[in-house]
């Protein structure tokens, strides 16, 4: 895996799409400044449905992250979340499967 860059907000990220430069994932806090995730992951799913996005929160409620599905999110994970399980969200994602070992059920996008 590569880090291609890192944005301090959603605006900032997709500035960076915008230049070409796109990574098969995008890890992403929920709350951010000027774009929140939730804003950020329902342009990217307009713009660049190629690009997964995982959400990262200290959040654990079933309606956020149901709501983060239905917006496009293809993977929630808790900030608590350990090397490994970011690792294997990471994967999964890219793999398009669920991914048991994560801190919550990988979510998966249909689009």
């Amino acid at each position: 895996m590569e880090v291609l860059f890192e944005a301090g907000d959603g605006q900032e990220l997709l500035e960076h799409l915008d230049q070409g430069n796109i990574p098969d994932v995008v890890l992403m806090d929920l709350q951010m400044p000027v774009l929140d995730g939730l804003q950020t992951v329902r342009l990217l799913r307009a713009q660049y449905p190629q690009v997964r996005a995982i959400i990262i929160s200290m959040h654990d409620e079933p309606e956020l992250i149901d709501s983060l599905r239905a917006e496009g999110a293809h993977g929630y994970l808790l900030k608590n979340a350990s090397p490994e399980e970011v690792r294997g969200a990471i994967q999964s994602v890219i793999d398009n499967r669920p991914n048991p070992g994560s801190s919550r059920t990988l979510l998966t996008a249909s689009f």
